[in-house]
C-alpha cells in the first residue's frame, strides 16, 4: 500500500512536469514550423499520446482479442468528449474559431460513421480497416494543408533553424513518451490501491483503465490552458477522438477481423449519442462552465449505464 502511494504520488509528479516541457517545446515546435497551434495539436501531439490504445489494439489483434481494444478506443473517445473536454470547459473559458468548429464538426461525422457502421455490421475487417486508414490519411492531409498561416520567410541562416526544428522535435517527442510512461505507473499503481480497497473490477475498468489510456491527453490539457494554449489542447482532443476510429481501429482490423459483440454495439450506441451532445453543447461561439458540467454529469452518466449493462446483460 505504502509502495503504491509513493509510486503514485512521484508518476503524478513527473507527469505534470513532462506535460509542461511537452507543451512548451510544441509551442516552440510550432513557431519554428510556421503553422498554428491546433495543427501541432493534432498532426502531432494527439498521434503521440495516442500510443497507449495504439499498442493495446496491436497486441489484442495479435493475440485475436479485438474486442478489448474496441472497448478501449470507444471508451477513451467517450471519456475525450465528456469528462476531458468537460474539465476543460469548467477551467476555462472556450472560444472556438470558425475554422476549429468546422474540425470539431468533421471529427463528429467521422466518429458518427464508424459508431453507426458498429451497430449495422456484425465484423469488421481488411477492406473496413483500409477505410478507416484512409479516411485518417485524407483527415490528416487537409489539416496539414490548411495550417500554415505564414508564408515560408527566407532566412539566412536557414541551416540553422532546421537544426533547431530537429532538436526541438527530439525533445518534444521525448517528453510526450514521458508523459505517457508516467501515466502508466500512475494507472497501474491506482488500479492496485483500488483492489486493496475492494472496488469492484468492473468499475475499475470503466473508470481507471479508461481514463489511464486517457492520461496523457488530459495532463497535456490541463497544462495547455493553464498556459493559455486553448487551440492547441483543442488540436490535441480533435486528434486524439479522430486517430482513435480511424488509424489504429483499422490497424487492429487489418491485422485481424473482429466481430462485432453485444457489448461494442452498445459502446458505439453510447458513443453516437454523445457525439451529438458534444455537437450541440460546442456549437456556441463561446462555452464554458455550464457546457462542462453537463459534458461531466454525461460521463458519470455512462459509467452508471456501463455498470447496469454488465449487471443485467452480462
Amino acid at each position: 500500500m505504502f509502495i503504491e502511494g509513493i509510486i503514485l504520488l512521484v508518476g503524478l509528479i513527473i507527469l505534470i512536469k513532462s506535460s509542461e516541457m511537452s507543451i512548451l517545446y510544441s509551442i516552440r515546435l510550432a513557431k519554428l514550423l510556421e503553422v498554428t497551434q491546433m495543427a501541432i495539436g493534432f498532426l502531432f501531439i494527439s498521434i503521440i499520446t495516442s500510443l497507449p490504445e495504439f499498442s493495446i489494439a496491436i497486441l489484442s489483434s495479435l493475440k485475436g482479442e479485438g474486442l478489448l481494444s474496441v472497448g478501449n478506443l470507444f471508451g477513451a473517445n467517450i471519456i475525450n468528449m465528456t469528462l476531458i473536454f468537460g474539465i476543460m470547459a469548467i477551467l476555462v473559458t472556450i472560444k472556438t474559431s470558425k475554422e476549429d468548429y468546422k474540425q470539431l464538426i468533421r471529427t463528429i461525422a467521422i466518429i458518427s460513421a464508424v459508431s453507426l457502421a458498429f451497430v449495422f455490421l456484425n465484423e469488421i475487417g481488411f477492406l473496413f480497416g483500409l477505410f478507416c486508414i484512409t479516411t485518417f490519411v485524407l483527415f490528416f492531409y487537409s489539416i496539414y494543408k490548411n495550417s500554415y498561416k505564414l508564408k515560408p520567410k527566407k532566412i539566412k541562416y536557414e541551416g540553422l533553424k532546421t537544426v533547431e526544428t530537429v532538436k526541438t522535435f527530439a525533445y518534444a517527442v521525448a517528453s510526450i513518451i514521458l508523459v505517457i510512461i508516467s501515466a502508466k505507473f500512475v494507472t497501474d499503481s491506482a488500479i492496485q490501491i483500488a483492489s486493496l480497497f475492494g472496488i469492484a473490477e468492473s468499475l475499475i475498468g470503466a473508470s481507471i483503465l479508461a481514463i489511464g489510456t486517457t492520461l496523457p491527453e488530459l495532463s497535456i490539457s490541463l497544462i495547455a490552458i493553464k498556459r493559455k494554449n486553448i487551440s492547441l489542447a483543442i488540436g490535441d482532443l480533435i486528434g486524439s477522438l479522430v486517430t482513435n476510429l480511424t488509424l489504429i481501429l483499422g490497424s487492429a482490423a487489418i491485422i485481424a477481423p473482429i466481430v462485432i459483440g453485444p457489448v461494442s454495439k452498445f459502446l458505439a450506441i453510447f458513443l453516437l449519442f454523445t457525439s451529438m451532445i458534444f455537437l450541440f453543447l460546442t456549437s456556441a461561439t463561446t462555452y464554458g462552465k455550464k457546457q462542462g458540467i453537463i459534458l461531466i454529469i454525461l460521463f458519470f452518466g455512462y459509467i452508471i449505464a456501463l455498470l447496469n449493462y454488465q449487471i443485467f446483460f452480462i
